[in-house]
């Protein structure tokens, strides 16, 4: 939609002035995802009143991909009134036009938006507003929602603050971005610890046996794993109670041995 006029808010034409404090505190507050205390659907609530209360919007909410980069769930209230595109059973909206462009859009004026999106337009005139800004929450190439902004009238954001609220887009990705990220690396850094402590069980055992019995360890992980299948148990559980249990160790061998007797009979 072309731009019909650019300026100040409403907000700013009554003389109503954002402090900076109140910009920098909600801008710390956003980028701070790492805490184990962290939860998205909280901070979806959290970006949402702070780009209402910034840009002195009427409502706002975001809209969210998944881990697979497509379209996911919104936050339960992300625009009050069945403006969430998945309540209204449709796939259209300044939400998901800017999710699949990875481009801010403006419509300034939802009355001429029909043609546009024809579900989503009335029921958000309906809803009392009367614009809608969408902004892209993407960090670098990885997209992973927007953020939907909505106005009572026409022309509800003017150029500022549509460069505050694409600001605070992108510092909500960065902060989503980053949790994912350390979320990802805490899951892999925890298998790798399980597969070395398996190993390392494993290892032990193989000693263990190698000297309680005088065989080598490569029989000693046969008599292991052979253990293990026979009795439908895990190799890391049986070497874990050789480790700690010498009748163990010796139950394990002993169930080798037949084993090992018709080798020695088919070699003769």
């Amino acid at each position: 939609m072309r731009v019909t006029r650019s300026g100040t808010s409403l907000r700013r034409l009554l003389g109503v002035d954002v402090p900076n404090r109140q910009v920098a505190a909600a801008f710390v507050e956003l980028a701070d995802t790492l805490s184990d205390a962290f939860d998205l659907s909280a901070y979806a609530d959290l970006l949402s009143s702070h780009t209402v209360d910034l840009l002195g919007a009427r409502a706002a909410g975001i809209l969210l991909a998944d881990p697979a980069e497509t379209p996911g769930s919104a936050t339960p209230d992300q625009l009050s009134l069945l403006l969430d595109s998945r309540a209204l059973k449709i796939h259209e909206g300044a939400g998901f036009e800017c999710f699949a462009t990875g481009l801010p859009v403006r419509c300034h004026d939802l009355a001429a938006a029909d043609a546009r999106w024809p579900g989503y337009a009335p029921a958000a005139r309906a809803a009392g507003f009367g614009s809608v800004y969408a902004f892209p929450l993407q960090r670098r190439v990885r997209g992973v929602g927007a953020l939907e902004v909505f106005a009572a009238g026409r022309v509800g954001l003017g150029d500022d603050d549509i460069a505050l609220g694409q600001a605070l887009a992108d510092v909500a990705a960065t902060g989503i971005v980053n949790e994912r990220t350390s979320r990802s690396h805490d899951i892999l850094i925890n298998q790798l610890q399980t597969a070395l402590d398996s190993r390392v069980a494993i290892e032990q055992a193989k000693g263990v046996l190698a000297g309680l019995h005088e065989i080598d360890v490569d029989e000693a992980f046969t008599a292991l794993r052979h253990y293990a299948r026979s009795h439908n148990r895990r190799l890391l559980d049986v070497a874990r109670t050789v480790i700690t249990s010498r009748t163990m160790a010796a139950e394990v061998l002993t169930a080798q041995r037949p084993r090992r007797l018709d080798a020695q009979t088919h070699l003769r």
